[in-house]
């Protein structure tokens, strides 16, 4: 099985705290085992993707630095399904704090002048 039936195949679980509590963490360690490859691929279909499936992936969205990350989470915000809009809105302020605390890492980190 590959990276992206994988990930499909833990999306497609059922909404339960099984999900919630163990599977969730599954799909973001397929996810950020290739981000760039796996989200990319997933940015070329999301549209065909049931409702579920999708909310799920963007559930998991947020915590990347990558720019296909953040493009899968705007093109999320199209979605015909109000609730994956929704994830998608929580993705964008999840992001927003992950580049936030990576900025203020890089900065502390720098060495002084």
């Amino acid at each position: 099985m590959n990276d992206i039936e994988e990930l499909v195949k833990l999306l497609d679980h059922p909404d339960d705290n099984y999900w919630g509590d163990i599977l969730c963490d599954d799909a973001r360690a397929v996810i950020d085992h290739n981000p760039e490859m796996i989200l990319g691929e997933v940015l070329q279909t999301w549209e065909e993707w049931p409702e579920n499936r999708l909310e799920h992936l963007a559930y998991l969205l947020g915590e990347g630095l990558s720019e296909v990350e953040k493009d899968l989470i705007e093109a999320l915000h199209k979605s015909k399904y109000q609730s994956v809009t929704f994830r998608a809105k929580e993705a964008v302020i999840e992001l927003e704090s992950t580049h936030s605390q990576s900025m203020h890492r890089s900065t502390k980190d720098a060495p002084a002048d």
